[in-house]
């Protein structure tokens, strides 16, 4: 239960903190127009959107459990990549938004499989774990941007991502045993 919290929690971070914090981390790191980095976030949710509509189906047919991993190393891999090679890159940020829309809905879907007794206490357990990890990560995040500045304090996102990844894989293994549910 604490890990399915943690590895989404450090998941939400990673998607919240794209609108919270890209387009802050555009201007600051590249002097772009807020104009610019809204284009950049909007293609991100727009990808997301197309994500969400169309993983359901993704989902049905490679498993759960496996396609949450896979898009969750490539979103991870195309963020690393737009954040580490700053700003002919950039784009590929968005792109990522196709590959974390299916991250959360499937996860919480294992919930009711995984925890069969009591699937609405788990699941508010897991919501109050994922509002305390964001919320603290966010304020985190405020404080290094203001010490660090945004270039350095930007890769709490992928390194946020890239903890959930190693969550979710812990999960797998822990799970394997029941892997009609997965």
């Amino acid at each position: 239960l604490y890990v399915f919290g943690a590895a989404l929690g450090f998941y939400v971070f990673a998607e919240q903190g794209m609108s919270l914090w890209l387009p802050n981390y555009l201007k600051e790191a590249f002097g772009l127009r807020e104009s610019i980095g809204a284009r950049y976030l909007g293609a991100f949710f727009l990808l997301f959107a197309v994500g969400r509509l169309f993983g359901g189906f993704i989902v049905h047919k490679t498993g759960v459990m496996r396609t949450v991993i896979f898009t969750e190393i490539a979103a991870l891999v195309l963020l690393f990549i737009g954040v580490f090679f700053g700003n002919s890159y950039l784009f590929v940020i968005s792109v990522s938004g196709l590959f974390f829309s299916i991250v959360f809905p499937s996860t919480m879907s294992l919930v009711s499989k995984i925890f069969k007794e009591r699937p609405g206490m788990a699941t508010g357990f897991i919501m109050t774990m994922v509002a305390f990890i964001l919320n603290s990560m966010n304020l985190v995040m405020g404080i290094l941007m203001d010490e660090i500045g945004p270039r350095l304090t930007i890769f709490l996102l992928p390194l946020s991502m890239g903890i959930s990844l190693c969550l979710m894989i812990f999960i797998r293994i822990k799970t394997k045993s029941n892997e009609s549910a997965l």
